[in-house]
């Protein structure tokens, strides 16, 4: 039976547009080496939003970026007790946040906003609509007023630097490493060469974001939670997650490359065993029996999907997957919801 653990880091209306549980590149084209590929990818989920674009909504949004604070974005199209309500909202959630904030409000109307407004996809999305942004322009969580009666989940959207590290990441429809380990933890050089030899192997390493992580660190009590990783474990433990947000692989200690391409080449495969209706012409697996290459475009907001929330899905792996230390499949999301 399957055992779904709620994220609610991811929760909201963002989801890949691509709904893929496993992306591989079946390339053979090596673009540099392992430590130039694990700089790059552990700093990509670290470096700050970046450039959206023209118009004071955009510019905000960046300067905040910049300077380390979150960002309330307010989309609204009137001014009207709805969108009042939200704003309300928004004040209080940013009072009951340790982190510095921002809050700042769009007119989804108005044409020199258009920017901003296309980099989130939010045009079509029921109005008015917070979305909470990380500094590194992560979105941690997006919310029509319909759904919020209090600041409740507009202040649980709020992460710590590794959640928001996995979250954007998984956006760019990356795969991720996650690292937890500290002074205490055994075996930590034996999971990074593990790491390392997985990045060096051009099928995955350029499409793989390492996120380094102390799990006895306060501030990731709720995220390592979330994972299932014990704070005060005496081995390191490596995660391996796959967009939308699925855990396909938990190891303890030394971990070697062969066990971390086991658990995505799992994942990749079609799963037998009744999946779907005999004669019902439909894939069975996460991805249909094909392996799918990643879009490196922006993360957008799928107007249709604003009341989705996003889940890590752990799934025992198929009977033919070779075994792991301490191992999790992934589900891919119900699709179609």
């Amino acid at each position: 039976m399957s055992r779904k653990v709620t994220f609610p880091i991811l929760a909201a209306v963002v989801v890949i547009a691509a709904a893929v549980v496993v992306v591989i590149s079946l390339s053979s084209r090596d673009t540099g080496n392992m430590a130039s590929r694990f700089g790059v990818a552990t700093a990509r989920a670290a470096e700050s939003i970046g450039h959206i674009g023209a118009g004071r909504a955009a510019e905000a949004v960046e300067k905040a970026g910049k300077s380390g604070k979150y960002v309330f974005a307010l989309f609204y199209r009137e001014n009207d007790d709805q969108t009042t309500h939200a704003r309300s909202l928004v004040e209080s959630a940013r009072k009951k946040i340790a982190r510095k904030s921002e809050a700042v409000e769009i007119n989804v109307a108005d044409s020199t906003e258009r920017d901003i407004v296309q980099k989130f996809g939010t045009s079509r999305a029921p109005m008015p609509l917070v979305l909470v942004l990380a500094p590194n322009g992560a979105i941690m969580g997006g919310f029509p007023t319909m759904q919020l009666t209090d600041e409740t989940k507009l202040v649980g959207a709020v992460g710590s630097k590794a959640s928001e590290q996995t979250v954007k990441a998984l956006q760019q429809k990356n795969m991720v490493v996650l690292c937890a380990q500290n002074r205490r933890t055994a075996d930590n050089a034996g999971a990074m060469r593990g790491v390392e030899d997985f990045l060096k192997d051009p099928k995955y390493g350029q499409l793989t974001a390492v996120v380094k992580v102390d799990p006895s660190d306060p501030a990731e009590a709720k995220f390592m939670s979330q994972l299932g990783i014990d704070p005060a474990s005496s081995a390191a433990t490596t995660v391996l997650l796959a967009p939308p947000g699925s855990v396909i692989g938990t190891f303890q200690g030394a971990t070697p490359k062969d066990k971390l391409v086991a658990a995505v080449q799992a994942a990749a495969a079609p799963r037998s065993g009744g999946c779907c209706p005999s004669g019902s012409g439909k894939s069975c697996g996460p991805t249909g029996g094909a392996a799918a290459a990643p879009q490196r475009a922006p993360m957008t907001v799928q107007p249709q999907s604003a009341q989705t929330k996003m889940q890590i899905t752990k799934i025992p792996p198929p009977a033919a997957a070779a075994p792991a230390t301490k191992s999790s499949d992934p589900a891919t999301k119900n699709q179609g919801k």
